[in-house]
């Protein structure tokens, strides 16, 4: 194979299923698309954080949330922790005239707000998508038919045999439709 053969190649990403030049990353939605994109010391920090907005932005499984709050929990609560005792510090060295304890618990405050504002968020919002999925899983009345039955399109959130999910949006697109009509993404390769 010729090199300028290897770089017209394109693989379907799994991820969004646009169709992306053969690379470590899709070029639409940055889904590791080889085994080199997280064994690379460099490349690992894209797919971590590709991880990490997935579990982030969209509903998120038990076993996802878990791994949030076991990789970044640790954070948290230690930047909750620093907060709670970072104004005691801060108020005692006030009250003592002793500034190195008013600077300490200055700091300490201000080092909990910085690692707060990203920790929390990474883990929070995965455990709310969690909860709200989960939510609505229990709201929506169980099927009768087997294999889903009109109830499956009724509930929204269920497909059957003949229907599919957008990659895009989550929206079922019926038999037949390749464009999602919520959100304007196709199956098919090419841009209409």
């Amino acid at each position: 194979m010729t090199a300028p053969e290897f770089e017209t190649r394109s693989v379907i990403c799994p991820g969004c299923g646009a169709s992306s030049r053969v690379g470590d990353f899709c070029e639409k939605c940055g889904f590791p698309l080889t085994t080199h994109a997280a064994t690379d010391p460099l490349l690992a920090i894209r797919t971590e954080g590709y991880a990490a907005h997935q579990a982030v932005t969209r509903p998120a499984k038990f076993l996802v949330v878990i791994g949030m709050w076991l990789w970044i929990g640790p954070v948290f609560l230690l930047s909750l922790g620093g907060l709670v005792f970072g104004p005691f510090l801060l108020a005692r060295g006030a009250l003592g005239f002793d500034l190195e304890e008013f600077m300490t618990g200055l700091v300490m405050i201000v080092v909990s707000l910085l690692f707060l504002s990203f920790s929390g968020p990474l883990v929070i919002r995965p455990t709310v998508n969690y909860l709200r999925a989960r939510r609505q899983r229990e709201a929506t009345p169980p099927s009768r038919a087997p294999g889903g039955g009109g109830s499956a399109q009724a509930a929204g959130n269920q497909t059957t045999s003949d229907e599919c999910r957008c990659l895009s949006c989550g929206k079922v697109l019926s038999a037949g439709e390749s464009r999602c009509l919520e959100c304007g993404w196709s199956y098919s390769e090419r841009s209409e």
